[in-house]
């Protein structure tokens, strides 16, 4: 998964870039949010396991996506700013 989205646009508005990091359930991206102009992280899921567990998956993935944006914007952190879905993939830009 981690090179397959580079160079595609999520959303019809993140254009997808280089790999900036992984963790056990993700994959984090350079991204470019083409309606506004501005670099962007974004967070990506894939569709594995059972429909019952990625709907779990999905489900805490949008959990941490509000948790994300509750959270004061400081020098070392930010906020989530939009999620998104396609039929492969889920994701949270920052």
């Amino acid at each position: 998964m981690d090179r397959l989205l580079v160079g595609r646009t999520l959303g019809g508005r993140y254009q997808v870039g280089e790999v900036l990091g992984r963790g056990g359930m993700s994959i984090v991206y350079h991204g470019f949010d083409q309606r506004l102009g501005r670099d962007v992280a974004v967070k990506v899921i894939g569709n594995v396991g059972t429909p019952e567990g990625r709907e779990e998956l999905r489900a805490r993935f949008r959990r941490e996506a509000g948790a994300a944006a509750r959270v004061p914007t400081t020098p070392t952190s930010c906020r989530s700013s939009t999620t998104g879905r396609t039929r492969s993939w889920t994701w949270i830009t920052s």
